[in-house]
């Protein structure tokens, strides 16, 4: 009878709504920002309903982690099936439709189960399935999908299997029409887009399937974002190597300007360390094990958040996020920044045309070029940006 006791006790512990249970199986979604096509997923879209603080994503619980792309947003849940909500022209919500009128302004479930990792690229999307292999959807033009085809017309509105992979993957990530995977063996392979160097692979030729970066090994971490035309790669001795675009100091090699791009990797400079990378628009982030962050690139809003702005304030190697301290994690949109601090509290700055810093205020002049707080938001696990809109769990 005690044993018996025993177990009936722990089972109803673990099934109690205490923080360890809830945490799994309620997590929620949250939105903020710029709403044109639905991509706040809280069931409104068009002009007037952007909302510069955040709220819920409708209709979605039990949620891992989320990824916002250029005008669409992503969502895996524990139970390894993916959401998309918002923009669809090119079938990036995987729900089998596309084109004009077929976005939604609430969650759609994608056709593809049994995932582990996910990532927003601008108008396709990436998803690790728990067998290793990668799937994608969406825009297809300069073979971002990975599946051996590319132009106008092969986009896909279902998940396709990425060719020639292996199942040895460790993580992925999009950026803007291009694609990359880290490999288990500290190996990087990108395909897709690539005028400005962003496959790495000392080109400026795209690819329809995956190739190795050039150069690069010993890789515990990759970067990149929706809307960004360059990417990191962070060591496994705490440096950073960036390649791709350069025209604002993004790779943070001391190097800017047309003609300053990377066809291979580089070293940022002045950077140990390291903890976590991310990457904005035209701009990149480290995050130190110290809890500071480091911000290099384009400057234009604030989005380096070192009390500067506007023309002549780009960085083209790493400085310090002022008033930044005790942080846990970092990701940027295309022009704003974002953190989450050990305390689940949210940091954003940059670009707050449409409410993205999710401060409470909106609009011109309502930038900012240092750390502010986001309203009514606590115990964040996971936060990412998007074209002027933001996502976050908790």
């Amino acid at each position: 009878m005690a044993i018996g006791l025993l177990l009936a006790t722990l089972l109803a512990v673990l099934l109690s709504s205490g923080p360890a249970g809830a945490l799994v199986t309620s997590a929620k979604a949250f939105s903020w920002g710029y709403n044109e096509y639905g991509q706040l997923g809280n069931d409104t879209h068009g002009p007037g309903t952007e909302t510069n603080t955040p709220g819920p994503v409708s209709n979605l619980t039990g949620v891992k982690s989320v990824k916002a792309g250029c005008l669409h947003g992503l969502a895996l849940k524990t139970n390894g099936t993916v959401w998309a909500w918002g923009y669809n022209y090119y079938g990036q919500l995987g729900n089998d439709t596309h084109g004009d009128g077929t976005e939604s302004d609430v969650p759609a479930k994608v056709k593809i189960d049994n995932v582990k990792a996910i990532s927003a690229g601008c108008d396709h999307n990436l998803a690790l399935k728990e067998n290793g292999t990668i799937w994608a959807w969406g825009a297809n033009t300069f073979g971002q999908l990975g599946n051996g085809t590319s132009g106008l017309g092969t986009e896909s509105d279902v998940p396709v299997k990425v060719a020639n992979i292996g199942t040895g993957v460790k993580q992925i990530a999009a950026g803007g029409d291009f694609s990359l995977a880290l490999m288990k063996n500290g190996t990087v392979k990108s395909w897709g887009r690539n005028e400005d160097g962003q496959l790495g692979n000392g080109t400026d030729t795209p690819r329809s399937k995956p190739g190795p970066v050039s150069n690069l090994s010993n890789v515990n971490a990759i970067a990149s974002d929706s809307s960004a035309r360059h990417a990191l790669a962070l060591l496994n001795n705490g440096t950073v190597k960036s390649w791709g675009l350069n025209f604002d100091g993004e790779l943070g090699n001391g190097a800017s300007l047309p003609g300053k791009n990377k066809t291979t990797p580089v070293r940022v400079s002045n950077l140990t360390g390291v903890k976590a990378i991310a990457t904005g628009g035209y701009h990149s982030l480290a995050l130190l094990s110290s809890g500071k962050v480091k911000s290099w690139g384009f400057n234009a809003y604030g989005q380096l958040g070192n009390d500067t702005h506007g023309a002549g304030t780009d960085r083209s190697t790493p400085g310090n996020v002022t008033s930044l301290d005790n942080v846990r994690s970092i990701s940027g949109g295309v022009y704003h920044s974002l953190a989450i601090l050990q305390s689940g509290r949210t940091r954003s700055w940059g670009s707050n045309s449409y409410g993205e810093l999710g401060n409470g205020t909106s609009g011109d002049g309502a930038d900012s070029d240092v750390p502010v707080g986001v309203k009514s938001l606590s115990g964040v696990k996971n936060i990412d940006g998007g074209s002027w809109f933001t996502l976050a769990t908790k």
